[in-house]
């Protein structure tokens, strides 16, 4: 199946390719969950509308296991999962851990990330948990206006981190580990 295809089957209600229950998404009780892991940031960008509201936040910033424990008990009913919110999901420790369990009940994952934190270790648990999608957030084409728009970031990095993500995966899956890992 394609890429057209394959989006096309999200949207239509076709086939569900991804791992575990290969049941078609039109079974599935919900369309789609967006789950935010995390609500803090380790960025401050220009267009972001949820840094002000941070710091009036009661200090709990990232989703807590017990509320996915309470959610679990029904992934065989979701068809997607988005774990993208207000904050950078990278900063919730469980968020592999979920992307995985949530994969392995037939559900397609992925989430928007601004990619600043992923270095080797959290390349390498990512490529583990076998998310459908990763999508990055690049705003400019070049370091400097990068930069200005997202405040803390560092474009050098962010690339570098979306390259040996591209050079680590392998296979017809958007982040099938390589073999021998």
């Amino acid at each position: 199946m394609n890429w057209f295809e394959r989006l096309n089957s999200l949207f239509t209600g076709g086939p569900h390719t991804s791992r575990g229950d290969h049941r078609t998404l039109s079974v599935r009780k919900w369309r789609l969950w967006q789950i935010e892991p995390a609500r803090d940031c380790n960025l401050r960008c220009l267009m972001c509308p949820w840094h002000g509201l941070r710091s009036k936040r009661n200090g709990v910033m990232d989703m807590q296991e017990g509320t996915w424990r309470r959610l679990a008990p029904y992934l065989n009913e979701v068809q997607s999962i988005d774990f993208t919110g207000s904050g950078e999901p990278l900063l919730n420790p469980h968020l592999f851990e979920w992307l995985t369990e949530a994969g392995e009940c037939g559900c397609h994952t992925g989430f928007l990330t601004n990619g600043l934190l992923l270095d080797d270790d959290a390349i390498l648990r990512l490529l583990e948990a076998k998310p459908d999608w990763v999508g990055f957030s690049v705003d400019a084409a070049e370091k400097a206006i990068y930069e200005k728009i997202r405040k803390g970031s560092d474009y050098d990095t962010v690339c570098n981190a979306i390259q040996s993500l591209s050079r680590s995966r392998r296979g017809s899956r958007p982040l099938e580990p390589p073999r021998g890992r």
